[in-house]
């Protein structure tokens, strides 16, 4: 059964290139003046048994420097040993632990590194990235984004607030549906059609505002047209009244696992802008990848 507690959490301050957290905030367009009054805000903090019990295995496990038996992980989390075998079990099943099939011992699972491989990826990735965002946010005067690209959403995982008196305001951690936003669009773009359709089967585009792209032909159109110029771009479509172009940034294999953006507040905004602006974005991108990649020429396999 989930317990919940209320507490206040009060605003630190603006870290653009933090850890990404769970705090999926308030995203919108303010003024500078009204920034401070948003920087309290009521949060739910939720607790979990069976959770708890998950992570303190992975705990005694990570820390033993040898594979443990099942009493042994039992005692060291105060289990009970059916109530730790379940556990196992469901953990095993899941690749997060493995058992030696001759000793019957436990050990963390392989998908648990590869998972920890994946974040230092990113972290790296972000923190190569960071001079290169700032200089185009100081360049255009928009809020820049860095996003993860994580099935039919994409999670942000660093920003450069605007230097303009009118701000988006997100949050590292956001996670926002892929479909939705021109940094989902920019990732979606480098795959192909099959697995694009294959991975909305489960995931309906679900309608956030008026100009939301809602079914897979009206995607596949955008997508088709965000390959032909090199940057994707959304118009209000997550978002009332922000308008975004974004440009990913490719691996080794071609695909877009990052990608960045700018978000511009339509008011302001014309069809140009928003063509000038993609156009930096991309060439933003192309720095990063080649960066990190030393390879500009896979930055033709879009556009």
């Amino acid at each position: 059964m989930l317990r919940r507690i209320d507490i206040t959490l009060r605003g630190t301050g603006e870290n653009a290139f933090s850890p990404a957290a769970d705090d999926e905030g308030a995203v919108g367009l303010v003024s500078t003046g009204d920034m401070s009054a948003k920087r309290r805000k009521k949060d739910v903090l939720y607790q979990n048994q069976s959770i708890d019990r998950v992570f303190a295995i992975m705990e005694v496990l990570g820390r033993s420097p040898y594979h443990l038996k099942l009493a042994e992980v039992a005692r060291r989390c105060s289990l009970a040993p059916p109530t730790a075998y379940r556990m196992l079990s469901v953990m095993m099943r899941l690749g997060y632990v493995s058992k030696d099939p001759t000793t019957g011992r436990y050990a963390l699972g392989t998908r648990l590194y590869r998972l920890a491989h994946r974040e230092t990826y990113l972290r790296s990735l972000v923190r190569l990235a960071q001079p290169h965002l700032q200089a185009l946010a100081a360049r255009i005067g928009e809020t820049v984004h860095i996003a993860a690209f994580d099935g039919a959403q994409v999670v942000i995982r660093g920003r450069v607030p605007a230097g303009r008196s009118a701000r988006v305001l997100t949050r590292v951690g956001l996670r926002v549906d892929a479909h939705a936003c021109a940094l989902g669009k920019a990732m979606l773009a480098t795959r192909p059609a099959a697995e694009i359709a294959e991975l909305f089967l489960d995931h309906p585009l679900g309608r956030h505002t008026a100009s939301t792209l809602t079914t897979l032909g009206q995607l596949e159109r955008d997508l088709a047209e965000a390959r032909r110029r090199g940057f994707a771009v959304s118009r209000g479509e997550r978002f009332e009244h922000v308008w975004c172009a974004a440009a990913p940034v490719l691996n080794s294999l071609g695909l877009g696992n990052i990608a960045i953006s700018a978000c511009l507040p339509s008011g302001r905004t014309t069809a140009r802008d928003v063509e000038r602006i993609g156009r930096l974005v991309r060439a933003a991108a192309i720095d990063i990848q080649e960066a990190s990649l030393g390879n500009a020429r896979l930055a033709n396999r879009m556009g």
